[in-house]
């Protein structure tokens, strides 16, 4: 199987595993569903179910292609088209509507609620219930006070939860049919605001950038050719069980976030599938991410790698700083509430998975040549210009 779901995108706590550890499950979490996953994991030698690929002396190109940077000009000029700006009949669900407003609670404005020239799509949910309904019927140019409630829960600024609140909004337009941008000088001083004037600096700088992101995510690259190379005899079920979990519980936690009350409505309409093919895809996803954390788990063993009363300290310290919690008591909550995970296994996970980037990627050996199927392009030294597709 092609181990193509890394764990960088995802949240730590999907791949917390309880590893060799012998405790597991002893104290309780606070989540039965998770204190009984817990319970049936078993003690396991990663080494048992893996056989290690290569970890060491990973070659890793960092050649940029021309067809790299000409994907990255479409997706600047995708991202700086105009559109046609309606401003002749009132909003309606589906609509995208340019907007400023402002948010207040007891008179004051309080901080992130306030913007102006926000694109905001009617229906799409992105902020608190009642807002997007709310401008249903306004006519670009009017301005119209909502008086909101945040929910209950509201992560992002606990302070406001449960509290009434006040948007003021004006309706600047409607947005309409797009106009493509064109790839010329012209663009490139708008987009740019002046730094580069021509075409032939801005590939060039575009070029530079991509080459910096490809030498910074080396380490990511070769963990990558790690998981391909090397082979899971067995992904033990107690694991796999525990996974989905934590699987699950992270994306319904995204769907509370996303105002979304019922769990089969997110899904349908973020992932297009119903929940039939959710959960066949859950036990998929379950079982690459189990075959990604033995592999780590490996390579920890192998090299002896173990973490520290400090380290500990110091990664608990920044889930809590990154989390905006101030006590490690309910940060362990929030983590068993959730995303189904014992808060010490996922520090020790993340802590352990840094160490073994740390070690692969010590011992990377760059290159920069052009793949053979490239080589016939690399006269092309200047990018198509004309509109994105």
């Amino acid at each position: 199987m092609k181990k193509k779901f890394v764990v960088f995108g995802m949240l730590a706590a999907v791949m917390a595993l309880t590893g060799c550890s012998n405790n597991a499950g002893k104290d309780s979490t606070g989540n039965s569903e998770l204190d009984k996953a817990l319970a049936a994991v078993e003690e396991y030698n990663p080494l048992d179910y893996v056989t290690l690929g290569e970890y060491k002396g990973i070659e890793v190109n960092t050649y940029v292609s021309d067809e790299e940077i000409q994907e990255k000009i479409n997706e600047e000029l995708e991202n700086n088209a105009t559109y046609d700006e309606i401003t002749d009949r009132a909003v309606a669900s589906g609509d995208t509507v340019n907007i400023d407003f402002v948010g207040k609670h007891n008179g004051e404005e309080f901080q992130g609620g306030s913007y102006s020239g926000f694109d905001l799509k009617i229906g799409s949910k992105s902020f608190i219930e009642g807002f997007e309904d709310g401008l249903i019927g306004v006519m670009p140019g009017e301005t119209k006070e909502l008086n909101l409630k945040f929910p209950e829960e509201y992560k992002n600024a606990p302070e406001l939860a449960g509290e009434p609140v006040v948007f003021t909004v004006t309706v600047n337009y409607i947005r309409g049919e797009k106009n493509e941008a064109a790839f010329d000088d012209a663009f490139v001083t708008r987009v740019t605001n002046g730094e580069y004037n021509t075409t032939a600096e801005y590939y060039d700088d575009i070029k530079n950038d991509l080459y910096k992101s490809k030498v910074s995510g080396m380490a990511d690259t070769a963990f990558i050719k790690v998981l391909e190379t090397s082979k899971v005899s067995e992904t033990p079920q107690f694991l796999v069980d525990l996974m989905k979990l934590r699987i699950d519980a992270s994306y319904k936690a995204m769907a509370k976030q996303g105002n979304y009350d019922n769990f089969e409505e997110f899904v349908t309409e973020y992932y297009k599938m119903d929940m039939d093919s959710y959960n066949v895809e859950l036990d998929k996803r379950a079982k690459s991410y189990v075959e990604q954390q033995l592999i780590t788990e490996a390579i920890a063993k192998t090299e002896g790698i173990t973490i520290s009363d400090e380290e500990y300290q110091e990664h608990l310290q920044m889930y809590l700083s990154s989390n905006n919690i101030e006590s490690e008591e309910e940060m362990a909550k929030y983590t068993a509430e959730n995303f189904a995970s014992k808060l010490e296994d996922l520090i020790q996970d993340a802590a352990v998975l840094e160490k073994v980037l740390g070690v692969i990627g010590d011992t990377i050996v760059e290159v920069s040549d052009a793949p053979e199927t490239s080589k016939e392009n690399d006269d092309s030294a200047e990018p198509d210009s004309g509109s994105a597709e």
